[in-house]
């Protein structure tokens, strides 16, 4: 004989536990850049937003430019962001992702 299945949680949602989770997961943030031509004045602001909250990851967005500006601007922003663990994505460039030391590259 099996005992009953314990009621749902009041809010008729599953609990975390019967999703086999012992508690919830951590909620994280997800930055997007306006575009970026400079990432000098930019880097104090960023790095402000990154003290500020919890941040998983920062969408980088370039403003027109050849390769190198892109490159070297981003690692000018890597090195704000990634001492904070923070993922630096760029937008649109994967090409540019391994020789500018980003994370990762989003596709739209």
């Amino acid at each position: 004989m099996t005992s009953p299945a314990p009621p749902p949680p009041p809010s008729g949602r599953s609990s975390p536990a019967s999703r086999g989770r012992t508690s919830r997961p951590r909620q994280r943030l997800y930055l997007v850049t306006p575009a970026i031509s400079d990432p000098a004045p930019f880097a104090g602001e960023l790095e402000r937003a990154l003290g500020a909250g919890d941040i998983a990851a920062v969408l980088l967005r370039f403003a027109d430019d050849g390769e190198r500006a892109l490159i070297e601007r981003t690692k000018h922003i890597a090195a704000v962001a990634q001492p904070r663990d923070v993922a630096l994505v760029l937008d649109n460039r994967p090409e540019i992702v391994a020789r500018a030391g980003a994370d990762g590259a989003h596709l739209s």
